[in-house]
């Protein structure tokens, strides 16, 4: 029976490709690291690590004058995971009123990673990584606004809890998320920000929990500047997912990243300090190189000390990655 069902699927998503008004395409990219990392504790350790290689199928079908079906199924391949569908997964619509996808989901806040994080590496010591410690994928019903001509955007999601717990009990403890775009069409200047609301959603579960993250940055001309800051509140008293406390705080965040392109090469520095109520705190520096063999292939030279409160001594990180994109 069931694989009377798959073949019953199969057909009505592959027949339409045969049509003139579809249009599906296969990418990925392959992206794996070398890298030593000595942590504040003294220990350290040498490993090979893939930093998100991935493989997708995307593809939209014309229903009307102005309305799309759109479709994508999306894998995480690294040998470090497991399971299919890993990455965005979704179907929904796309016309003059916007996107509309429903699936397995980057919340707003996701999607500001790239734009807090402009380094490259599988570790929080020589990325901005404590700067993208929140957001994820949920099962959730997004929409997201067309762009409009003077660079401005948005998305809207909602997930609900019966999803995301897996619990009856907490079906009404939803979450939400919001994100705002601003990239100028010539000059260069960009603006994000992304809120995401989680109701119950503290350690203890008995607090709603809140997380503010704002990038503002210019990059045209070979020239790269950002700064952003991120404000969370009720949430674990950390700044690292090893760190296993669920003490409840607020947390506050800061990160300063230049980069310039010369040719082929571009080096970036970056910045970062967080603090607790509590006074835990963080001090940051990373350093990236990155040279383009091709428009798909990079090598990366990433580096990076931090030195935490909580830990006696400073830390400190080194890798070499190479990323090839098949699309």
């Amino acid at each position: 029976m069931k694989k009377l069902l798959m073949i019953a699927v199969a057909v009505p998503l592959a027949a339409p490709a045969l049509a003139s008004d579809n249009e599906a395409k296969i990418g990925g990219r392959i992206f794996t690291s070398i890298e030593h990392e000595r942590n504040g504790k003294g220990q350290s350790a040498t490993d090979i690590s893939d930093n998100n290689s991935r493989i997708w199928i995307m593809g939209s079908e014309k229903l009307d004058k102005d309305l799309k079906l759109i479709y994508g199924v999306n894998s995480f391949v690294a040998f470090d995971y497991n399971g299919w569908s890993t990455d965005d997964s979704y179907i929904g619509l796309r016309g003059d009123f916007g996107t509309v996808r429903a699936g397995w989901l980057s919340t707003p806040m996701h999607y500001l990673t790239g734009e807090q994080d402009a380094f490259n590496g599988n570790n929080h010591t020589q990325t901005m990584g404590r700067m993208t410690r929140f957001g994820g994928r949920e099962i959730a019903l997004n929409y997201e606004s067309k762009t409009f001509d003077n660079g401005f955007n948005y998305r809207v999601q909602i997930a609900p809890g019966a999803n995301k717990y897996k619990d009856r009990k907490r079906n009404g403890d939803w979450m939400a998320g919001l994100g705002l775009h601003y990239k100028h069409p010539t000059n260069g200047f960009n603006a994000h920000y992304a809120l995401e609301y989680a109701r119950n959603g503290s350690p203890d579960d008995t607090k709603d929990r809140q997380v503010h993250s704002l990038k503002v940055g210019y990059d045209k001309d070979d020239l790269y500047l950002a700064a952003g800051m991120m404000y969370a509140r009720n949430v674990a008293d950390k700044f690292h997912w090893e760190d296993e406390t669920k003490t409840n705080t607020n947390t506050r965040d800061f990160q300063v990243t230049a980069g310039y392109t010369m040719g082929n090469i571009t080096p970036k520095l970056g910045v970062a300090y967080g603090r607790s109520d509590t006074g835990k705190n963080y001090k940051q520096l990373a350093f990236n190189t990155e040279y383009k063999f091709s428009k798909r292939t990079t090598l990366s030279f990433n580096s990076g000390v931090v030195k935490e409160s909580k830990d006696p001594k400073t830390g400190w990180a080194a890798g070499v990655s190479l990323e090839h994109s098949l699309q």
